[in-house]
């Protein structure tokens, strides 16, 4: 029994302080508005914020909206976020911000899920 109880205690505390990159990003949905230069209308459109929360880089190697449902485009920023606060703003010019349920991240080489 100690022995199970000292090997529950080293697991835990191994895992205390790993760099998980799902804890070193932000995922947020945002509204965007913007002047349509040809009617002058103020239009609005849906956005996905990722915002680096380490100093290490990490990688966006790819992003799925509602498992591909809604499409994305990258508006701002790089895939590679070098530096805490960093962030890249991809356009969702298919789905409405109501619509985005869940976000799937491909970061250094590993899978997220993000859930709204």
């Amino acid at each position: 029994m100690k022995i199970k109880v000292s090997l529950v205690i080293l697991l835990i505390s191994s895992l205390y302080g790993c760099n998980d990159p799902s804890e070193q990003v932000e995922v947020r949905i945002e509204p965007d508005f913007y002047e349509n230069p040809w009617t002058n209308e103020i239009q609005d459109r849906s956005l996905i914020i990722v915002t680096s929360l380490t100093d290490n880089s990490i990688e966006i190697q790819n992003i799925s909206i509602n498992r591909g449902g809604c499409s994305s485009q990258m508006t701002q920023g790089a895939k590679i976020l070098s530096r805490y606060g960093s962030y890249t703003k991809f356009l969702l010019p298919n789905c409405d911000i109501s619509m985005v349920k869940e976000a799937q991240l491909k970061l250094n080489n590993l899978e997220y899920f993000y859930n709204f």
